[in-house]
């Protein structure tokens, strides 16, 4: 007896799940007459040399690594997405104590050790053709580093993985905005 409940009892859960199941879809949120995007231009503001080719090379990694938009060329694109590097920040987060700094009477010297780095980049996307954009948007891309070794290296790491963060809130602002 007990087992021919079991049996039903495994076959009623395997059908709800093969059934309760069916509704779910992997694959792209992109409106399906899009297909393809470039990449037209990238601006920067700021006083950073060099961050809109860090920008347009994250952009084009994350577009490759999402699939739903095949990157082309000007005359072959869907949309066009003009960037705009309207500024960074970088802030302090952490101290610490340092005894090799004897400059003062106590001995109490702190230095920054911990830095966050933030970037905004505004965005439009256009159709070709059309003057007004489909989509604007401004996001902040953000990244901490600390101060070990050289800080310029570390501050241009930092600004890659800002950079990535920021090119990764655009695509999917761009591909799941339908």
């Amino acid at each position: 007896m007990i087992k021919i409940y079991f049996k039903h009892t495994l076959l009623l859960l395997s059908l709800i799940c093969f059934f309760g199941c069916q509704s779910y879809k992997t694959g792209s949120l992109m409106h399906p007459q899009l297909k393809t995007v470039n990449i037209a231009q990238i601006k920067n503001t700021t006083d950073t040399p060099r961050l809109q080719g860090i920008i347009r090379q994250k952009l084009l990694e994350t577009f490759m690594f999402d699939g739903s938009l095949k990157l082309v060329d000007k005359k072959n694109a869907d949309l066009f997405l003009f960037c705009n590097v309207e500024k960074y920040q970088i802030t302090g987060l952490g101290t610490t104590y340092r005894s090799d700094y004897k400059e003062d009477d106590d001995g109490d010297d702190y230095g920054t050790e911990v830095f966050a780095l933030t970037v905004d980049l505004a965005y439009k996307v256009f159709l070709p053709g059309k003057e007004k954009p489909l989509l604007t948007g401004v996001v902040t891309g953000q990244s901490d580093f600390n101060m070990h070794g050289d800080l310029e290296i570390s501050r241009q790491k930092a600004f890659k993985q800002a950079c990535s963060d920021a090119a990764s809130k655009i695509v999917s602002q761009i591909t799941e905005a339908w």
